[in-house]
């Protein structure tokens, strides 16, 4: 045995002060300073001892120098220790320690048995290659207490240049590589990690190789703060080509910056976890009781990054990260904090999941998290698979394309329930944004989103996020496979997903552009029911709540989802099967269709379009407003849709005279702006009349123009003239609800009258003429035949030159 108490020494020389075989030791009250050696261990070396121990003692300014070529780089600053029993640390301080070439600057351990570090001190320690201050390889147990890493993996090498620790400035350690003996198992507590930096995992930096032991970290109650991953994982990085768990329970993540992964993880801020193993290989990362402040990643996930785990996430905070560029991760759990954290070129300002197989998130906080160049603002997930999130609060997010809060891409079973998404700001999907997904809302509060190419500042101002963005061109957004050329979906964008959502609450969401709430592009299934879209405003749009639609992007012209004003609470597009059951619409205001915009994709049904393709019914709707058409609802494509009660056969005679009642109930407590048409519901104009609508006291109804100019309008598609009598005839062009298109498309078409059998019956005068506000009357027209004959007569109408519409109506028969 080799005991060494109150001893000094400070001669600086290239010899191992103390080198050990067989026997143990034990380092008490002493001091060790100044040494050198040329391999491993400027202090002590020791080799196959039954175990060592190091009481109340400091090491500082021992290094190791010389350069190792193949395999595991040695090192051991001051300790160096291989095959031992048992090494024990306590109550040491470790300062100015290094090993410049190769690995753990204060403590190298290799196939040890247990590793025990407790209350003890590293400040200013580095390694070339891996931990800065300690580096353990294969052993069977790694375990940290109370003890503090301040300012570790900075050194300057033989040429004087200033460089950085490798991976893991404090702790790194692997496992299984060489002897498939141990796998990682580390576990930390009650200890704190300022201010350090590596090239990978700013403070720990894990490394698992195995065909089938599983790995596991666990960190509990711990500090990182302002630690820098240049690369990966500012605070934290766990690679490894097989299996390993993460556990993370009531520790706090400040501040650290990693370019992938800001605080933990791959690519991540804080975290960041990667994998070669396809997901639900059992992989997992497990967060309790934890908070991610003010992390920042220069490209992905601003706080937590993970590739191919499972992520169980609860009572945890993320709050103000932010991606500078992109991010992933895995499972997640209790009470955990995401906030101020960002990624700065890219995706996921708090959290970024790929390849995720299994995802729990629960009782969550996400607050004020960025992705300055990309998706989710706190978080994006892509690939992912079997997902619950639950009480998962999410506010003041922004994304610099979609989803100010959440951002889905490619990701299957995705619930949420019980959530909040609040006052987050996006140019798409402010709230969340989803595209090829699988989505059911259960209980959500989804209010006060901003879908707008600004960012709310205090006080509720709006800043320009580009110089130049006046210009269309530069405002143009694209989220995964679709464009769109002004901002959509003030809580919600989906496009080409399925979505349900029930017993929710849509409130206070604004778009620039369409849809102030919800968003719906050509969805795989739809059905929303016992849903409350409330104060929703589509500022330049269609659909003050709701727009449904198929059919062209934003960014081409033509009425839609693309054109400005549609849907203040949803906009729908591309709806084949669509349920909107229960809901209530109140206070909503666009352009046309100040709740809700519909349009289906009957190209896509044999036989066009079918009467229920979209069912709206049992709604309750009441303030909401319209400046063109449609206070309620505005549809393009009326055959499809149908307001009625549930359970009811669309087409039958009973289910019209329903819909015609609820049509005049909802005109009574809906409103459309002056000039324009349908308080309660309109659509894209299908029919021109030779009558109009006039208000009486059973409600609208259509009645033939006063006079008649000439000729007698005996029914909505049928007149009569005088024997060789000239007359004009008023044209107006109506709504498939009767109502005059006063305002928008298909009030300025070109109309003209035409006949359609020749003989001796001759139709001539001024037959052309341009609607204005819905209405047209054609002169001077002249009939020659016999009296009492019948002549079929087509008026028709086209859209103007340049005005992008390709409709075309007509009525029939004309005596």
């Amino acid at each position: 045995m080799i005991i060494i108490r109150k001893y000094v020494n400070d001669v600086t020389h290239l010899k191992n002060l103390i080198q050990a075989y067989i026997c143990p030791g034990e380092i008490v009250y002493s001091a060790c300073l100044g040494n050198s050696v040329l391999n491993s261990g400027g202090c002590v070396y020791g080799v196959k001892l039954g175990q060592f121990t190091a009481l109340n003692s400091s090491f500082t300014n021992n290094w190791k120098s010389a350069e190792e070529v193949g395999g595991r780089l040695k090192g051991g600053g001051a300790l160096y220790f291989e095959s031992l029993r048992a090494v024990t640390i306590t109550n040491c301080d470790f300062a100015h320690n290094s090993a410049l070439y190769g690995n753990g600057g204060s403590l190298f351990c290799s196939t040890c048995g247990d590793l025990l570090v407790t209350r003890s001190r590293f400040t200013n320690n580095s390694a070339a290659a891996s931990g800065g201050c300690i580096f353990a390889g294969e052993v069977a147990s790694f375990t940290v207490l109370n003890c503090n890493f301040t300012a570790n993996g900075r050194y300057t090498d033989t040429t004087g240049t200033e460089k950085l620790t490798g991976s893991g400035a404090a702790i790194a350690t692997d496992g299984t590589r060489t002897s498939n003996l141990y796998p990682v198992n580390l576990v930390v507590r009650r200890s704190t990690f300022v201010d350090n930096t590596a090239d990978t995992g700013g403070a720990i930096k894990a490394l698992q190789y195995s065909d089938g032991s599983k790995g596991r970290v666990e960190v509990h109650e711990c500090r990182f703060f302002g630690n820098n991953g240049s690369f990966d994982g500012g605070a934290i990085m766990i690679d490894e080509t097989q299996h390993v768990q993460l556990v993370l329970n009531a520790s706090s993540f400040e501040d650290n910056r990693g370019d992938f992964g800001g605080a933990a993880g791959v690519d991540g801020g804080a975290l960041q976890l990667s994998t070669q193993q396809a997901a639900g290989s059992g992989n997992l990362l497990a967060l309790a009781g934890c908070t991610f402040t003010g992390n920042t990643a220069g490209v992905f996930g601003g706080a937590v990054a993970v590739y191919n785990q499972g992520l169980a996430v609860k009572n945890s905070s993320f709050e103000a990260n932010q991606v500078l560029v992109q991010a992933d991760m895995s499972r997640m759990g209790a009470a955990d904090v995401f906030e101020r954290n960002m990624a700065q070129k890219g995706d996921a300002g708090a959290v970024l999941l790929f390849s995720v197989g299994l995802l729990d998130m629960t009782d969550i906080i996400m607050r004020g998290n960025k992705a300055q160049a990309g998706n989710g603002g706190a978080m994006q997930a892509a690939h992912v698979s079997d997902a619950m999130l639950s009480d998962l609060t999410v506010t003041d997010g922004y994304a610099d394309v979609a989803g100010g809060g959440l951002s889905f891409l490619g990701c299957s079973n995705v619930t949420l329930q019980g959530c909040t998404l609040y006052n987050n700001t996006a140019p798409l999907g402010a709230g969340m944004a989803a595209d090829s997904s699988q989505l059911v809302l259960q209980a959500v509060n989804i209010s006060s989103n901003l879908a707008v190419e600004e960012e709310t500042g205090e006080g509720g101002r709006r800043r320009k996020l580009q110089q130049a963005a006046a210009a269309d061109g530069l405002n143009v957004r694209q989220y995964g496979s679709e464009v769109y050329a002004s901002p959509t979906g003030g809580a919600i964008l989906v496009q080409q997903s399925s979505l349900s959502m029930a017993d929710s609450s849509l409130a206070g969401n604004t778009a620039g552009g369409d849809a102030g709430a919800l968003f719906v592009h050509a969805p795989s299934g739809l059905n929303i029911t016992n849903v409350t879209f409330a104060d929703n405003v589509a500022e330049r749009g269609v659909g003050g709540g709701v727009v449904a639609m198929y059919g062209v992007g934003a960014a081409t012209a033509g009425l839609g989802c693309g054109a400005q004003g549609a849907g203040g609470g949803l906009c729908m597009s591309g709806a084949a099967a669509a349920t909107i059951q229960a809901n209530s619409l109140t206070g909503n205001k666009g352009s046309t269709g100040g709740a809700l915009f519909a349009s289906a994709d009957c190209e896509a049904v044999a036989g066009g379009c079918r009467a229920g393709q979209v069912n709206v019914t049992d709604l309750t709707a009441r303030g909401n407003s319209a400046t063109e058409a449609g206070g309620v609802l505005y549809t393009t494509t009326p055959a499809a849709v149908n307001v009625g009660d549930a359970g009811k056969d669309p087409a039958s005679t009973a289910a019209e005279q329903r819909r015609q009642q609820i049509v005049q109930q909802l005109s009574d407590s809906n409103t459309v702006g002056k000039g324009g048409y349908g308080p309660a519901v309109a659509s894209f104009p299908t029919t021109l009349s030779l009558m109009h609508t006039a208000q009486d006291e059973e409600g609208d109804t259509l009645q033939p123009f006063c006079p008649a100019l000439g000729a007698s309008i005996t029914a909505q598609h049928a007149m009569a003239v005088g024997a060789n009598q000239n007359f004009s005839l008023p044209v107006s062009v109506l709504d498939a609800f009767g109502s005059q298109a006063r305002r928008g498309p298909g009030s300025d078409w070109i109309v003209a009258l035409s006949q359609n059998s020749g003989g001796a019956r001759t139709l001539s005068g001024n037959m052309r003429g341009a609607l204005s506000g819905g209405y047209v009357v054609l002169q001077g027209l002249s009939i020659q035949a016999e009296p009492g004959s019948r002549l079929n007569l087509t008026l028709s109408a086209v859209p103007p030159p340049g005005s992008g519409d390709k409709v075309r109506a007509a009525c029939g028969s004309c005596q």
